[in-house]
């Protein structure tokens, strides 16, 4: 397990604060599973493969940056959240492979909150047939609604068939937004006039989104 060391967060508070974390591996492993625990003040947190130095300390960050550079290991909105792959599959780790976490932190309240963070891997040394896991991020970050309105957003990915997306299959699928969303629909289709196909349409909390897991994976 890694720990982000504990944070206070004073009444009102809101800030971003990094981590790079080593996971204490011999040799290279197979990352099966990721369990994320958040406590009352973390808002999300956002896992990252790097290969930069260890630093122990926490330091201010910007939430987000970094997330489009192919090294996204997970991103949790939810205090209790696991991303499972199917047999086989996973993320390849190098030997004491380092762990950027990245947390945002907000506190509503009026009295100061100590804040535990915590992300545990579950690993298998046999990383033989290893089939490589990624995670792809779909987001319209800059949405800007007038008072008392409402607006929908829609975004449509052509997967490419060539590069790393080329022969992709899906297994999971989690929607996300801040406390003003109301609804998260995906659907799939041959193309953007469809027919589509409803995959992932939940009563919707953003506190605790729901996850859809697609056994067999489509793609």
């Amino acid at each position: 397990s890694l720990d982000f060391p504990v944070q206070t967060v004073a009444p009102g508070a809101e800030d971003t604060q990094c981590v790079v974390l080593t996971v204490p591996t011999a040799g290279a492993v197979r990352v099966e599973s990721i369990r994320n625990t958040l406590e009352a003040g973390a808002v999300e947190l956002a896992l990252f493969r790097t290969s930069d130095p260890e630093q122990t300390t926490p330091v201010a960050c910007q939430f987000f940056q970094g997330t489009t550079d192919g090294n996204l290991l997970m991103l949790t909105q939810k205090p209790d959240d696991v991303l499972q792959f199917p047999a086989g599959v996973g993320y390849l780790f190098d030997p004491q492979q380092r762990v950027r976490m990245m947390l945002h932190l907000y506190n509503p309240g009026a009295v100061p909150l100590d804040v535990h963070v915590r992300a545990t891997f579950t690993i298998n040394a046999d990383v033989a047939n290893h089939v490589e896991a990624g995670l792809l991020l779909m987001m319209n970050p800059d949405v800007v609604i007038p008072p008392g309105g409402v607006a929908s957003l829609t975004s449509f990915l052509d997967v490419p068939a060539v590069g790393p997306l080329a022969g992709a299959s899906f297994f999971r699928m989690m929607g996300y937004t801040h406390a003003l969303g109301t609804a998260v629909t995906a659907v799939t289709g041959p193309g953007a006039a469809g027919p589509m196909t409803v995959r992932y349409d939940p009563t919707w909390d953003p506190s605790n989104p729901a996850e859809a897991l697609f056994e067999p994976a489509f793609g």
